[in-house]
Parts: structure tokens; sequence; C-alpha cells
């Protein structure tokens, strides 16, 4: 699918003018108001399908819970770096990030051992790891998570805290 197109079905703001993506990104974009809908461009493979449909349902899960509790006190003003974007984002948009990449490196976590996908899985899964937790750390320091929101938080630093002690080959840890 073409990236306008998306943007037209899904449209998400931007601070600043960004240039379209490089020809080897995958686009994809789901809705916070449409459960388990999303927009995924073609991809290269089964394995990059199965995480993209990996970090869409991720964002469909978190949607539907910030409908049922409030996650954060998030009045978009603020910006914050996300490590996988080239954008600030705001902070409802950086833990969305923080909630799809956890599973995205889980994703790859339980693709180690696998002889295919061993020296990709864990490259994948050492950056997305370190990436995830550092904006983790972000969140929590934030002072705007609600009781649930924080909740919600922890369990995802327990989670990629946990993450961190897995052993990686050290040139896949040396790139990420």
């Amino acid at each position: 699918l073409d990236p306008a197109r998306i943007k037209a079905l899904v449209p998400w703001g931007r601070t600043a003018a960004q240039p379209p993506p490089p020809p080897d990104v995958r686009v994809s974009a789901s809705s916070g108001d449409a459960y388990g809908a999303m927009v995924v461009a073609r991809p290269a493979g089964a394995l990059a399908l199965a995480e993209t449909l990996v970090h869409e349902f991720q964002h469909s899960k978190l949607a539907a819970l910030i409908h049922l509790f409030p996650l954060a006190d998030d009045d978009r003003a603020e910006r914050y770096y996300a490590p996988w974007r080239p954008d600030p984002r705001h902070l409802t948009g950086l833990l969305h990030g923080a909630y799809a990449f956890t599973g995205v490196a889980g994703f790859w976590r339980d693709r180690l051992a696998h002889p295919d996908h061993g020296p990709a899985a864990a490259y994948h899964f050492a950056l997305r790891r370190t990436q995830t937790r550092l904006v983790v750390r972000t969140l929590l320091t934030s002072g705007r998570l609600t009781e649930a929101g924080h909740g919600l938080v922890s369990g995802l630093a327990r989670t990629l805290d946990g993450w961190l002690r897995v052993p990686v080959d050290a040139a896949a840890l040396a790139r990420a």
C-alpha cells in the first residue's frame, strides 16, 4: 500500500513535515477506535508480516485499555524522544510505542533459538528491548501516568528487565 493512502485512512499528526519513508521501511497502522483493524503494506516475507501483526495488535490492545482506563494525563503539548521514530512523540504515543515494541521484543526473543532466525532475532531482540526499556524509564519518570498507567508501565519494566538478562550474541548486541 501507498503510505499516502494509509495516512488518508488513519491520519496521525507530525510535529514537522517528514519525507516519505525509504522503500525498505514497512508501513502499517491500526485504529484506536476499531479493535483489531489495521492496514499493512505488503511485507518482504512471512516473518516481517508476523512482526508487523504483533506490533499492530499491541496497539489495538492498548487502545482498548485506554478506552476503559485513563493511563496518562497527556495534554499532548510535551514531546518525548522515541528511538524508533524520527519525530518526537507525545506521552500517549510514547506509551503506545513502549507497549507495541515490548510485544515486538518478545516476538524476537521467541525466535532466538530458531536456526533460520537466530542471528536476525538476536539483533532485533537486543535492539528493541534496549530501546523500549529506555522509553519505559521516560514514562515512569514523567510524572504523568495515572495509577493504572503506572501499574501497566511498571509491568513492562519488569518484563524488559528480565529480558535484559537474557544472553545475546556479542556481535548482535554491539550492532544493536
